[in-house]
């Protein structure tokens, strides 16, 4: 009787060391879940920050494309009144050679 009950104490002993060695490793992956819990909050921080960027960034591009669009009309306005005034400056260079020659024929001097 004595051997089987120092049988069962061996193995209560046993059971007991693995039990606590399955409680060590427990322990040992709660912590590694709270350092993955606190990274993954830390990266989630770091993603909202970098999304707000990225919507900061868009909407620079935006401004810049607007303000891009409105150099471009003003750019075309002033092309079109620069070819305007070519065109009238070249119609009163021909009407001054016109009256040049007007007053060639009448005042050859």
């Amino acid at each position: 009787m004595e051997r089987i009950a120092a049988d069962y104490d061996r193995r209560a002993a046993q059971h007991e060391r693995a039990a606590a060695g399955h409680a060590s490793e427990a322990a040992q992956r709660e912590g590694e879940a709270a350092t993955a819990a606190r990274n993954a909050c830390t990266h989630e921080r770091e993603a909202e920050r970098a999304l707000e960027l990225t919507k900061s960034h868009e909407q620079e591009a935006e401004r810049l494309l607007q303000q891009t669009r409105t150099n471009e009309r003003e750019t075309h306005q002033a092309r079109q009144e620069e070819l305007s005034l070519l065109v009238e400056t070249q119609a009163h260079r021909r009407e001054a050679k016109r009256l040049v020659e007007l007053a060639k024929r009448y005042d050859p001097k």
